[in-house]
């Protein structure tokens, strides 16, 4: 069939034939009967590496297999750890593992159409254990009290847990997360090696700390020795202390009448009975610090003779009607009853740098160093002392600050150290970092508000006493000025003339343009005093509407926050209503008065630079005392005391009971008395004792002199005066002796330019027919007619004694006979002093005693006995004979006071005293 002849096409046919034949039989039979489609099944799957240990975060090298045959795909049984990749393609097994897992075999399977392989890997993800654990203060000296700086660690690796061994010292704590280290040590320790050790299941790295912690406490008393007497109140003596403190104790106990706080450490009271000196050992319970006070209640024989009130300038009023708070310049505070006129309290604050006290409602405060007392408004007992560093005044570079709210609820205080608020009940309500010394704030009920604090300078930051929170107000206009007295608004003042008033919140009221500010305010009233005192105009404080313009007599005006009155001289305006109000009453103070607190518009304080303060009623013809301020003069007689006030009033007492026995409506500065205490010289006016009736006057005013000085004679019957001219250039003095009945006896003339007025008057002798004064000598080489020596000259009834003039100042008559004199170097205008000379009244020279320079205080001489003379500015009595001082004052004097034969009165503080001196 194949073969066909001379056919092409039939010819390939055939070949064509012949091929398929032989494919077919091919298909069909060869390579020993295996079809020619198969393929076979992988094998030897090998991978390189059998056994993988992996760390956690560290890149496994891939690890890729080998295999024999086709693979169509590869897996792996059971998922690898997290963090590890396989490869279906390749079977490779690679990356970064990311959490721990324990060794565990992995099946991996080659599989193709014919088949599969399998071999099988063992896998273990372990964590590294950590290292490089490494703290940047790796030695901590702390101190008890003071928080350290957080130590925190840095370490190479991942961390379970940090631990630390031994314990941290009381107060500091570790953290098992962090490692850090941090917190405010309690207690001293000891410099103690402390190992930390950084953990997790890989193993675990440590580093050292070293850590001692001094006790750093301090315990200081600003008084540490107390002297006072029994019966006077000592200033309460507040501690400063620094660390952890839990409670107080003393050793030995106090004397009868002083108390010791055990939660400030305060020492106060009244001592009851004498004590003798003792060393008072003070521990701060929960540190390591103590304190020593010296303490002695001393003996003294003082009685109190008056109680003054007050014997420095007035330098706070707060009259609320039926009671009234006052304060002088060195620190002394009553409380009055304004009905009785009487004193409910007294206590000493601090008279520098002015730490004040303040009443409100149920609570009278009073400040003392490192504290404030917590005292009743109603008998103004201490119910409780708040202490704080941010109450401690001494401190100057703290400018620390405290002040009572306005109702009376709460304290807040502050300086460069931070703020803090108390409840009266002594509770923390509120604590705040940062500057506030500068702070200007308004304690209203409810909250504080503050400006110029560490909020900022164009905020106002409000806190609620409630719940301690705090809120910031819109920024204001220009630089704040001032708070109103009752804290409802503020001033502030931009480019010296625009003036600003905001509510309390920091919303904006009114705009005033003025050429000077305004000082103060009160509801809805701002105020401007034109300088000096002259004026005062009030402002609607919501508009710059002018209400009223005052005039001003003396000084003021003076804001009380409590009334909302204003108060000058004779005067009080009524700031609280819709529109003002004005009193004035109907008399004036007695008193050159500096300051007034009005209550109403029918009652107002007012107090002088003496510490006189009197009280002025709507509806009363004078006024009311209640401080009769410092003493002006004391005169002492063989059984009465006579003592003068700044305040307007004169007493008599005996000085053996301290009865009082007569007295005056008038003070004066010159109080003379006859030995037997019949006549009392006032000035140069002359009362019958104990009767009171008048007896003479002398008064040359009316001819435009001035009295200086007037002595009486010891028997009564001749009084001594010099009187200076008010208005003439020329400074010649006139002198005059007068009798008990005002009849003129002798009189000179005297011109003394270095004592001008206040030359004193001629001694007298005690029958009062000799005395002795200052008069002009040659000046020599003094070279000018207005230098001249000083000299004392003698006369008997109006005749010169004395042939030759004594140069010196006559001080005192010891007796008819006796006449003690200050000398003093030949030169212009007397010199040093040279020493004492008694002279006879005709000029010999009886005695030298060594006596010091009585020169300055020649006018209170009081003569106790013919050989003994006593000295108020040192409170001393010398022996004329000896010139040793004899007896010396327990208390402190002012500086004013008189002797008796057998009695000192003096001035001491705010009391006058008598002591017996024999």
């Amino acid at each position: 069939m194949c073969a066909i002849r001379g056919n092409r096409r039939g010819y390939d046919f055939c070949f064509y034939l012949i091929a398929c034949i032989a494919l077919s039989l091919c298909v069909g039979g060869c390579s020993n009967g295996l079809s020619p489609n198969s393929v076979s099944a992988p094998s030897n799957l090998v991978y390189p590496t059998t056994s993988i240990s992996a760390i956690v975060g560290t890149a496994i090298a891939a690890d890729t297999p080998t295999v024999t045959g086709t693979v169509s795909a590869y897996s792996i049984s059971p998922s690898l750890p997290s963090g590890l990749s396989f490869s279906i393609t390749t079977g490779a097994i690679a990356g970064t593992p990311t959490a721990a897992s324990s060794q565990t075999a992995y099946t991996v399977t080659a599989t193709n159409s014919s088949g599969a392989t399998q071999t099988s890997v063992q896998i273990v993800v372990a964590i590294a254990a950590p290292s490089n654990l490494t703290y940047p203060t790796t030695t901590i000296t702390a101190t008890v009290g003071t928080a350290i700086a957080a130590d925190t660690p840095t370490v190479t690796g991942t961390v379970s847990a940090y631990s630390i061994s031994p314990s941290l010292p009381a107060g500091l704590s570790f953290s098992t997360t962090t490692g850090a280290i941090s917190g405010t040590p309690t207690a001293a320790s000891s410099q103690v090696n402390y190992t930390i050790t950084a953990t997790n299941s890989g193993g675990s790295t440590q580093a050292s700390v070293s850590i001692t912690v001094a006790s750093g406490s301090t315990l200081t008393y600003p008084q540490t020795s107390i002297t006072t007497t029994p019966g006077t109140a000592i200033v309460t003596d507040v501690p400063a202390v620094t660390g952890a403190v839990t409670s107080f104790a003393i050793s030995p106990s106090l004397p009868a009448g002083l108390s010791f706080s055990t939660t400030t450490g305060a020492i106060s009271g009244t001592p009851t009975a004498v004590a003798s000196q003792t060393t008072y050992t003070v521990t701060a319970n929960g540190t390591a610090a103590t304190a020593t006070v010296q303490l002695a209640v001393n003996s003294s024989s003082a009685a109190v003779l008056l109680d003054l009130g007050h014997a420095k300038s007035i330098t706070y009023l707060k009259d609320l009607s039926t009671t009234l708070l006052s304060q002088d310049s060195s620190g002394h505070w009553v409380y009055w009853n304004t009905t009785t006129a009487s004193q409910i309290a007294s206590g000493e604050a601090i008279a520098s740098p002015g730490w004040p006290v303040d009443v409100a409602g149920t609570t009278l405060a009073t400040g003392v160093t490192n504290g404030v007392e917590i005292r009743s408004a109603v008998n103004g007992s201490i119910s409780r002392i708040i202490s704080s560093p941010l109450l401690d005044p001494a401190s100057t570079a703290t400018k620390a600050w405290w002040k009572l709210s306005l109702d009376g609820s709460y304290i807040c205080a502050g300086s460069t150290q931070g703020l803090a608020i108390w409840s009266t009940s002594g509770s923390l309500i509120a604590t705040r970092t940062g500057d506030y010394s500068a702070a200007k704030v308004a304690a209203v009920s409810g909250q504080l508000q503050i400006a110029l604090g560490a909020g900022g300078s164009s905020v106002i930051e409000t806190i609620s006493t409630t719940t301690g929170q705090s809120t910031l107000s819109p920024a204001f206009l220009g630089t704040f000025s001032f708070w109103f007295a009752d804290g409802g608004r503020f001033i502030t003042i931009q480019n010296s003339l625009n003036v600003y008033t905001y509510s309390a919140s920091g919303v904006q009221q009114s705009g005033y343009t003025m050429s000077t500010n305004l000082t103060g305010g009160y509801g809805n009233w701002a105020y401007y005093v034109y300088p000096p005192s002259e004026a005062i105009e009030i402002y609607a404080a919501n508009s710059n509407t002018l209400a009223y313009i005052f005039d001003l007599i003396g000084f003021g005006p003076f804001p009380n926050s409590s009334t909302g009155m204003l108060c000058s001289q004779d005067y009080a305006v009524d700031m609280n209503a819709g529109s003002l109000s004005q009193a004035f009453f109907s008399y004036s103070p007695t008193i050159n008065a500096t300051i007034c607190s009005a209550a109403s518009t029918t009652e107002m304080a007012v107090g002088d630079a003496n510490g006189a303060i009197q009280l002025l009623t709507q509806g009363t013809t004078k006024p009311i005392v209640l401080s009769y301020g410092s003493v002006l003069s004391a005169a002492g007689a063989s059984y009465k005391a006579a003592v003068s006030v700044d305040g307007g009033a004169t007493f008599v007492f005996d000085p053996a009971t301290s009865m009082l026995q007569n007295s005056f409506p008038w003070g004066v500065s010159l109080l003379s008395l006859s030995s037997d205490g019949t006549v009392l010289a006032a000035g140069s006016s002359l009362y019958s004792l104990p009767s009171g009736s008048s007896i003479s006057l002398y008064d040359q005013s009316s001819y435009g002199y001035l009295l200086t000085d007037a002595q009486l004679s010891t028997s009564g019957t001749a009084l001594s005066s010099i009187w200076y001219p008010e208005h003439s250039t020329v400074k010649t003095l006139s002198g005059v002796i007068t009798s008990q009945s005002g009849n003129l006896l002798w009189s000179y003339s005297t011109y003394f330019p270095a004592l001008s007025n206040n030359t004193a008057a001629a001694p007298l002798s005690p029958d009062g027919t000799e005395y002795a004064f200052f008069t002009q000598g040659t000046a020599g080489t003094c070279g000018t007619t207005n230098n001249f020596v000083w000299l004392a000259t003698i006369y008997q009834n109006g005749v010169l004694q004395t042939p030759i003039a004594l140069f010196g100042a006559p001080i005192v008559w010891l007796d008819n006979t006796h006449l003690l004199v200050d000398t003093y170097a030949s030169s212009c205008n007397g010199g040093a002093y040279t020493g004492a000379v008694i002279y006879s009244p005709t000029g010999v020279q009886l005695s030298t005693p060594s006596l010091p320079d009585m020169f300055l205080n020649y006018r209170h001489i009081s003569v106790v006995s013919p050989t003994s003379i006593y000295d108020p500015l040192t409170n001393t009595i010398y022996s004329t004979s000896t010139g040793s001082a004899t007896f010396t004052g327990s208390l402190p004097t002012s500086g004013v006071g008189a002797a008796t034969a057998n009695y000192a009165i003096y001035a001491t503080g705010h009391r006058v005293v008598v002591e017996p001196h024999n």
